[in-house]
């Protein structure tokens, strides 16, 4: 069951504190730890927006949960919304999407290989890992700004029904 709270304020500590690690990590450059952080902001985030869209919809039968992959969680948000122009950005679910795959070769290309290929060299690893950390926080204030849009557009069309 869906609890509704006014204001979440552990969620708040948590976003904040996940902010933070993001920008330390970066400097620090520990890209890894920031692309991790980054994804846990994206991926609630949507989760959040999905089981909000879909329980409003009624279609409530397989709601997303936080066993949902985020490919997953894209998929059913480019069904919902489609085309998701933000900033100087066309499309941010293609941009998130993006970002995935290029986290994901973060995630395993250190170190993992075909047997008798050489990895990737590591200077280049670096610059991809540092390249995605630097995208996915960029890409997680995105779509938290984008979610608040989304609520405060909510809000003044029910305050608009009630008039």
């Amino acid at each position: 069951m869906l609890v509704k709270v006014a204001k979440n304020i552990r969620k708040y500590e948590s976003y904040k504190y996940g902010f933070e690690r993001i920008k330390l990590a970066i400097e620090e450059e520990f890209f890894l730890e920031a692309i991790i952080y980054a994804e846990s902001i994206i991926s609630d985030r949507l989760l959040n927006h999905l089981v909000y869209r879909q329980t409003m919809s009624e279609n409530v039968e397989k709601l997303p949960s936080i066993k949902t992959s985020l490919a997953e969680l894209i998929k059913q948000w480019k069904k919902i919304d489609g085309q998701v122009p933000w900033k100087e950005r066309e499309d941010l679910t293609e941009d998130i999407d993006k970002w995935r795959c290029q986290r994901n070769e973060c995630a395993h290309s250190l170190a993992k290989s075909n047997p008798g290929n050489p990895t990737k060299p590591v200077k280049e690893f670096i610059n991809l890992a540092r390249e995605s950390a630097v995208e996915g926080k960029i890409l997680a204030q995105y779509i938290c700004a984008w979610t608040q849009q989304q609520k405060r557009k909510r809000k003044i069309q029910k305050d608009n029904m009630i008039v």
